[in-house]
């Protein structure tokens, strides 16, 4: 049995590694990211303390790609057809999965316990630095035993949930990797865990670097990681990601803007984008949490307390979703039903009709949403007139760059293309960069400058415009 254990393992291990799911670059800036963090804190905190930050660290940066771009090493199983047809043991199988899986995220973990344990305080010794490493391998094990628990108990529906997750720690990173080096002074005293911390993963395993020390709650918590991964049934094909109350929120706009915005020859693209990308699981789990950073950043926008600067976070906020439109659009034309391209290329309609009812689509079932959400925290932080003065021209501004980078960044059909194929443009962070720094110029004009009733004005006066644009082609096209 041990035999043919090791053999379905190394076969598992070979098949993500060759298949480039673990590429080299990602780990390394992952553990520049986790050095330069540890090398800001190591000199200002105790063992304890230390500990229970590398551990939070490791566990973000390992949680963060599990959740996301390596979803599909949890939830999925490519060669489960093949271990089917194998003649070993359930139990074998679901062993050799659960182990496969343990060796990729400890790669990935490794990535950052390593430069944490380096740049470890210079009163730590090897033995500490390496049980730090072997603590944050634990901590790894018991975060992949608890996804595989959800996907489990869940199924498909585990994916609406991921996306929440990933979400809540992309905030977390952020919120955490400020307010945490505001709060250094509060954790450098610390022995062990008090009050909210002691509630996190990550004081669990650095309980042997406490000052009571002992070794129960991290093997606690292994022997439960240890007994759900003995149990847990070997994973099926997921079917993505269901449709929720969005849609029929969403559903009157829809039908309201195919009935007036979207042109007949462009239907077809825009319901098909509007229906099938969000049940795209890779465009779901990479895109939406990107929500995460600018909701962060608007929560570290209310701990000043000078109204002035939270309306002016507010605005540049507001602006955000242009900031990300490259790489929103860059995950447009990946799929994993992308042999059906077929479908596209035989359509009785142009590619050019299909892209743009695709990216009006992509507007109304992404973008609106977004900006709904941003306003309604916005509002719930007493920062209505903001919102008002800026959410309007940002999402103007929104729909014509749409247009405008559609082309520059879209370099396939929608859903057209297998997701690892994507291709980014090459210039997309300096795309980025530029469109960061001129939002960030017509968020503080647009605050200081326009009224709520003016913006939308502004905003009435461009639609009246694109109206009257419209007509005239229409006219044209039938003389």
């Amino acid at each position: 049995m041990l035999r043919r254990l090791v053999l379905l393992t190394r076969a598992l291990l070979a098949a993500r590694l060759a298949g480039g799911e673990w590429p080299v670059a990602p780990l390394i800036a992952q553990g520049a990211a986790a050095a330069a963090l540890g090398w800001l804190v190591s000199d200002a905190l105790g063992v304890w303390s230390y500990a229970w930050a590398a551990l939070s660290v490791s566990l973000a940066f390992t949680a963060l790609p599990l959740l996301g771009e390596h979803a599909g090493a949890v939830s999925d199983d490519p060669a489960r057809e093949w271990l089917e047809a194998q003649p070993v043991r359930a139990v074998e199988v679901r062993l050799a999965r659960a182990f496969a899986i343990v060796g990729l995220t400890w790669i990935l973990a490794l990535a950052a316990l390593v430069p944490l344990a380096l740049l470890a305080p210079d009163s730590w010794t090897w033995d500490l630095r390496a049980l730090l490493v072997g603590a944050g391998l634990a901590q790894a094990a018991f975060l992949v035993a608890l996804l595989l628990a959800l996907h489990a108990a869940l199924g498909a529906r585990a994916q609406a949930l991921l996306v929440v997750l990933q979400t809540a720690v992309m905030g977390l990173v952020v919120v955490g990797s400020v307010a945490g080096l505001r709060h250094i002074s509060a954790l450098r005293d610390m022995d062990a865990a008090h009050g909210w911390i002691a509630w996190t993963p990550s004081a669990w395993f650095a309980q042997p670097f406490s000052s009571a020390g002992g070794l129960w709650q991290p093997l606690t918590a292994v022997a439960l990681a240890g007994a759900a991964l003995l149990c847990i049934a070997p994973a099926r094909a997921q079917r993505g990601v269901h449709s929720g109350p969005l849609d029929a929120l969403l559903a009157p706009l829809r039908a309201l803007l195919v009935r007036t915005w979207v042109r007949d020859d462009e239907r077809a693209g825009f319901a098909f984008t509007y229906e099938a990308l969000p049940k795209e699981r890779d465009f779901v789990l990479r895109v939406y949490p990107l929500l995460g950073i600018p909701l962060a950043f608007l929560y570290l926008g209310l701990q000043d307390e000078d109204p002035r600067l939270r309306g002016g976070i507010a605005a540049l906020l507001a602006f955000a979703p242009v900031t990300y439109l490259p790489v929103l659009l860059s995950q447009v034309p990946g799929s994993r039903g992308h042999e059906a391209r077929w479908i596209l290329d035989t359509a009785p309609t142009t590619h050019e009709a299909i892209a743009r009812g695709a990216l009006k689509a992509l507007y109304v079932r992404v973008l609106v949403p977004l900006y709904a959400l941003i306003a309604v925290v916005a509002c719930s932080i007493g920062e209505a007139t903001s919102a008002l003065q800026t959410i309007p021209i940002s999402m103007l501004v929104c729909l014509y760059l749409l247009h405008a980078l559609w082309g520059r960044c879209v370099t396939n059909l929608p859903l057209s293309v297998a997701p690892d194929r994507v291709e980014a443009p090459l210039d997309m962070v300096g795309t980025m960069m530029m469109l960061a720094m001129a939002t960030t110029g017509l968020a503080l004009a647009t605050w200081k400058l326009l009224t709520p009733w003016s913006a939308l004005g502004v905003c009435a006066l461009a639609m009246l415009v694109q109206v009257v644009r419209h007509v005239t082609r229409q006219r044209r096209a039938h003389l």
